[in-house]
């Protein structure tokens, strides 16, 4: 059987437009924050070196970018590099 990750997402952005929360494959979780295209960017305040893209949702993980994915439906499964450690 093939584990699949699962993303938990806030249902709103924040003020900075950054929806966050967590993925998670089996035991191994971790905290997510992920800035939408700007056509879809919806926050108050833009942070510095956190700029949304012209067409890329970008994951971040303790600050980190991990990756970029065109579609939002691919967020899941683009954290499965950095879950799967074993």
């Amino acid at each position: 059987m093939t584990e699949r990750v699962t993303l938990s997402l806030s249902a709103a952005p924040d003020g900075y437009g950054f929806f966050y929360g967590t993925a998670q494959l089996g035991d191994v979780f971790c905290s997510v924050n992920v800035l939408p295209p700007q056509g879809q960017w919806a926050g108050d305040i833009k942070l510095e070196g956190y700029m949304p893209d012209a067409e890329d949702w970008i994951i971040y993980t303790d600050g980190e970018e991990i990756a970029r994915v065109r579609n939002r439906g691919d967020l899941a499964a683009a954290m499965l590099p950095r879950l799967d450690q074993g």
